[in-house]
C-alpha cells in the first residue's frame, strides 16, 4: 500500500509495467487466494511458453545474436552486426515481434536505413542502440522521437549533419551521444551541448 500511494495511486497497469519492486509483487501474489493463484499462475504459465514461442520464431527468421540482459527477466538484447549487409529493413521488421522487451539494440555496419528506422517505433523501451558505420542520415533521426528511454545512442560513421541534430532534442532520456566520422560540425555540437548540460557528446 505503500509503494502504490508513493507511485500516485496509479488506477490501471500491471505491477510489472509500474515497475513496482520485486518484494511488492511478491507480496501482492501471496495475498491471493489458493484459487486465484491457481488461475494467475496458470495464465503466467500459458503466457511464458507463448513469449518463449515467439523468440524462437525470432532466433530463426534473424540472423544475429538475441539473448536475455539479466537471467529470468524479459529484457533482451540483440546484434545485428555480425550479420552485416544481411541484416537490413525486412529484418528489422521481424524483430519488431520482440520489440517491446529489447533494450539493447545493436545494428551497426548493417543495410538498415532511414525508413527501416521507423520499426523503432515498436521498439520503445530501448535505452542503448548503435547505428555505427549505416547510411542512417537525418531523416532517420526522426524516427526516433517514440524512444522516450533511450539513454546512449551511436552514429559514428553515419550520413548524419547538423540538420539532424534538433531531432535528438526530443529525446529527453538520451545521455551519451557518439558523433564521430560524421559531417556534424563542432559548433553544431558546442550548440547542443549548451541546450542539453546533461549530455556527453563524443567522437
Amino acid at each position: 500500500l505503500t509503494w502504490w500511494v508513493e507511485a500516485g495511486a496509479p488506477a490501471a497497469g500491471t505491477l510489472r509495467s509500474l515497475n513496482a519492486p520485486a518484494e511488492v509483487r511478491v507480496a501482492f501474489s501471496k495475498s491471493l487466494p489458493a484459487e486465484e493463484l491457481q488461475i494467475v499462475e496458470e495464465i503466467q504459465r500459458r503466457q511464458a511458453a507463448e513469449y518463449e514461442a515467439t523468440l524462437a520464431t525470432v532466433r530463426a527468421a534473424i540472423p544475429g545474436s538475441l539473448r536475455t540482459l539479466v537471467p529470468g527477466e524479459r529484457d533482451l538484447e540483440y546484434s545485428a552486426a555480425i550479420a552485416g549487409a544481411r541484416f537490413g529493413d525486412a529484418e528489422l521488421e521481424k524483430l519488431s515481434a520482440a520489440g517491446k522487451d529489447l533494450i539493447w539494440l545493436d545494428l551497426s555496419r548493417t543495410k538498415v536505413t532511414d525508413a527501416g528506422l521507423k520499426t523503432l517505433a515498436k521498439m520503445p523501451n530501448l535505452q542503448h542502440l548503435d547505428l555505427r558505420d549505416t547510411t542512417v542520415g537525418d531523416a532517420g533521426l526522426d524516427a526516433l522521437a517514440p524512444l522516450q528511454h533511450l539513454r546512449t545512442l551511436g552514429l559514428y560513421g553515419t550520413a548524419v549533419t547538423d540538420a539532424g541534430l534538433p531531432a535528438l532534442q526530443r529525446l529527453t532520456g538520451l545521455r551519451r551521444l557518439y558523433v564521430g566520422e560524421t559531417r556534424v560540425t563542432a559548433p553544431a555540437v558546442a550548440t547542443l551541448g549548451r541546450a542539453r548540460r546533461e549530455l556527453q557528446i563524443a567522437p
